[in-house]
């Protein structure tokens, strides 16, 4: 082989190499959400997803469910990378966007709360997490499912300016899982990176490793990527008792190849604050 033809291999292999780190494959879906409490119209994000990132974009504004709280407006994105470590509140409308770290945040408010007197103590013996299989599922788009049933329960005592406090909380969430996504069964949950998230911040608040083992080896038992979920969520608190539930359908599943740039902040967007929330600056 000629000097010329051997360079030539050496260009496409190495340029192939770029080519492939520039992209991961995925999971392109929409995500269908209802809750009981009263906003009975259906939520709809559209989601691209790799083992180690997840693009949300929201149809409208969340007005319940874990990003409640978040600056999201009508067709707002919401990134999470490094398997949720950060996340990453885009506004088209102005431009601007938000970086969240949940373990600085998470980190911060306990060293506040030491230094006020106060403290958070986890009760292992109350606190239970449990995977239950119920079998074969119904066919979802042509996905043949397998059903699961969880439950978890915490107990947790907080001390803080003098008064004692007990918060529990359960989850009751029956799921119905794709077999044949069986790779991305846990692609928004404790995988990879997440999985790692997940135990820092369990450290973070105080939960014992045993339980966050235990509980990380039950949730593995789940196969399957979940096309629709129904979840109730329940705390108690000496306020009193308030439920939740909410509907969730899994829609228009497809495998792809996801560029990296999909998780990267647009160049042209300026980094912002909101208030009780303050983030370091990011690097688009």
């Amino acid at each position: 082989m000629r000097f010329g033809s051997k360079l030539c291999v050496v260009c496409v292999f190495f340029s192939a190499q770029t080519l492939s780190a520039q992209s991961q494959p995925g999971l392109s879906f929409d995500v269908y959400t209802r809750n009981g409490q009263g906003d009975t119209a259906t939520n709809v994000v559209h989601m691209l997803a790799t083992a180690n990132a997840v693009r949300m974009e929201f149809e409208k504004r969340p007005t319940s469910g874990q990003f409640r709280a978040l600056p999201l407006g009508d067709h707002g994105v919401l990134i999470l990378r490094g398997g949720g470590a950060e996340f990453i509140v885009l506004d088209p409308a102005k431009k601007e966007y938000v970086s969240i770290k949940p373990l600085e945040m998470m980190e911060g408010a306990r060293k506040m709360m030491e230094s006020m007197g106060g403290s958070m103590t986890f009760d292992s013996a109350a606190s239970t997490f449990q995977v239950d299989s119920l079998g074969p599922g119904p066919t979802i788009d042509g996905h043949n499912t397998l059903r699961y049933r969880l439950v978890g329960h915490t107990k947790i005592h907080v001390v803080m300016m003098g008064r004692d406090q007990t918060v529990e909380s359960q989850v009751v969430s029956e799921t119905q899982n794709a077999v044949d996504l069986a790779e991305y069964a846990t692609l928004m949950g404790a995988s990879g990176g997440a999985r790692e998230l997940v135990r820092s911040m369990s450290t973070t608040i105080g939960l014992p490793k045993n339980f966050v083992d235990r509980a990380s080896a039950a949730a593995r038992k789940a196969r399957g990527f979940p096309l629709h979920s129904e979840r109730q969520t329940t705390a108690i608190t000496p306020n009193g008792t308030l439920t939740r539930s909410d509907t969730s359908d899994v829609k228009n599943v497809r495998r792809a190849s996801i560029p990296d740039s999909t998780f990267a902040v647009p160049a042209d967007y300026k980094q912002t604050s909101f208030p009780g929330l303050e983030s370091p600056r990011l690097s688009p």
